[in-house]
């Protein structure tokens, strides 16, 4: 059926342009976390610039979700298919603002230890790596990889509790309260990307098996 046909088209380009809205803020988290650990405010400036064309994405792409809703009528699997793809955009553009409210804080003024950094770092490695499995199983409505992947997010969690741990025990005369306060919003901050994430697989399973999930 032509009319089928030209759906499916349609619906495909909207998947890789969130997939490809999904790679630029993977990117962004990547150069958030070596803004982060380096203390580089060029990085900073840089992914706090391209946060704009993330957001255009996010717009955009809700727009032609509309649009393709008003206009093809879908129902059932593909009207979950749409609702579910909505809302992965707006975890995906959060996600976005949650590496330039990190970059926001990235200051020569503030040198974070190498103690709390080690932390950082797999908080941001597992955050990437949840998103790139997250976006695998969006495209291919795989829901047991998102039921996987959001799994990972109980390892963001652990290291969050270990840096309140240490902010805690911290002596107060090694790091100032400008630095602790940085360190617990940078922290918050990554331990909510976790969520947005574990939230998109939540969105997948939706999609493809008609029931809400909590992961």
């Amino acid at each position: 059926m032509p009319e089928k046909k030209a759906y499916d088209t349609k619906l495909k380009k909207i998947y890789e342009e969130i997939l490809a809205m999904g790679v630029r803020v993977k990117e962004a988290l990547k150069l958030s976390e070596l803004a982060l650990v380096q203390g580089n405010g060029e990085i900073a400036r840089q992914v706090i610039a391209g946060d704009e064309v993330i957001n255009d994405n996010e717009q955009e792409l809700e727009d032609k979700i509309i649009s393709l809703i008003a206009l093809e009528h879908p129902f059932a699997h593909d009207l979950r298919k749409m609702v579910a793809a909505m809302k992965t955009i707006s975890h995906l553009e959060r996600l976005a603002d949650h590496g330039v409210h990190i970059c926001k804080r990235v200051d020569s003024t503030i040198h974070i230890p190498k103690e709390y950094t080690r932390h950082f770092e797999i908080m941001l490695s597992n955050v990437v790596k949840m998103l790139d499995d997250a976006l695998t199983a969006f495209i291919h409505d795989d829901t047991r990889l998102a039921k996987t992947v959001a799994g990972y997010d109980n390892v963001i969690d652990e290291e969050y509790d270990r840096i309140y741990e240490k902010i805690i025990s911290d002596d107060r005369n090694e790091i100032t309260n400008e630095t602790l306060t940085a360190i617990m919003i940078m922290a918050r901050y990554l331990e909510r990307s976790g969520d947005h994430i574990t939230h998109i697989c939540e969105w997948i399973v939706y999609a493809a098996e008609c029931t809400h999930v909590e992961l």
